[in-house]
């Protein structure tokens, strides 16, 4: 009895103690976007989040998202048209904590099914797809593919 009860208290401080906050988990909910963001028209999306710094800790805990995302058609020529986009080299899946490591699983390259990409940033399109979120990051568009990179956070 005492042997089970030992290798049952070793199980319980083994789960407990697993900080795998699952960031290799890739989700494709798109209501996360809409719900979130200003933005519309969303056809497909790919992101992952974790949690940053020591998820045992008593009180909240800040998180950070890596997320791509495609709108529609009409929506990525609205995004053309309206906003001026300078040419741009994002880090992605590296968030600028730290004491974070990079993912180098989520790379545009792994994620999305397309093999050239026009990065580019424009501070007025940030705004307009944070405002009246809960989040601050960056945000970049593909001027080719249409596809936008986020990477957000609470902190």
């Amino acid at each position: 009895m005492r042997k089970i009860s030992i290798i049952l208290l070793l199980l319980v401080l083994g789960v407990a103690c697993n900080n795998d906050n699952k960031a290799n988990n890739i989700n494709t909910d798109v209501s996360f976007i809409e719900n979130n963001f200003n933005i519309t028209g969303i056809k497909e999306c790919y992101y992952v989040g974790r949690t940053v710094g020591n998820p045992r800790t008593i009180g909240p805990n800040d998180y950070e998202y890596f997320v791509f995302f495609r709108c529609s058609d009409s929506e990525i020529e609205q995004i053309k048209n309206n906003y001026t986009f300078t040419n741009i080299n994002p880090s992605f899946g590296v968030s600028p904590t730290p004491t974070q490591k990079p993912m180098d699983y989520f790379t545009p390259e792994k994620i999305l099914q397309a093999s050239n990409y026009e990065w580019c940033y424009s501070e007025e399109f940030e705004y307009k797809v944070l405002e009246n979120s809960k989040y601050m990051g960056k945000v970049y568009f593909d001027k080719i593919n249409g596809y936008i990179y986020m990477w957000i956070s609470t902190y």
